[in-house]
């Protein structure tokens, strides 16, 4: 009898954990962007390209979703696989590797004949009469390496309908929205570093 209390607590405790339950996530990246129409043989100078700045949600790794206008949720059991910042940032910097528009500069690299820094004000999917759709915007700012002045300014948007609901599908068009906005990118900054 003087051993029951003992048991009592340690069958209580075996049915509690002090470890959270972890849901198994489904980790997501963005493609790599066809970019074959835009490709230069005479790489011009550096870039610096900055991972964006962005508000506290899309600078995780949360796929966000805004069900409605005033309501902003995300993908309960999907991710992406690193923070959108950085997913962003390499996807750009691999866009210039295949463009050869300008060569890739290393943050902090002296020398470097511009910058490039970003605003991600959207990457979400948005539901449009019922109807799932990502949508994407950016403010991009070129600065010149030397000094850091504004050489120019550029706001960017692209949309794309899901093809269903389900996670995957909502990915899919996120990519999709990325390799637009990734696209128009690229072709405006070879306009303004090779007139």
């Amino acid at each position: 009898m003087k051993y029951l209390p003992g048991l009592i607590m340690l069958a209580l405790l075996g049915g509690c954990s002090v470890l959270p339950e972890n849901t198994p996530s489904q980790l997501y990246r963005l493609p790599s962007p066809e970019l074959a129409v835009i490709h230069r043989d005479d790489v011009q100078g550096t870039l610096d390209i900055r991972a964006p700045r962005a508000d506290r949600l899309l600078a995780s790794d949360h796929i966000v979703v805004w069900p409605d206008a005033q309501q902003v949720s995300v993908y309960a059991d999907a991710r992406w696989h690193d923070n959108l910042p950085a997913m962003l940032k390499r996807q750009w910097q691999n866009a210039l590797y295949a463009t050869r528009i300008a060569l890739p500069a290393e943050t902090g690299e002296q020398g470097i004949d511009a910058r490039l820094v970003a605003e991600l004000g959207d990457f979400h999917i948005d539901y449009q009469n019922g109807v799932p759709t990502a949508v994407m915007r950016a403010q991009f700012t070129l600065l010149d390496g030397a000094d850091g002045q504004r050489m120019a300014s550029q706001q960017f948007y692209a949309r794309q309908t899901a093809q269903s609901e389900d996670v995957p599908e909502a990915v899919a068009a996120l990519g999709k929205v990325s390799e637009q906005l990734t696209f128009q990118l690229m072709q405006w900054l070879d306009d303004q570093l090779n007139p």
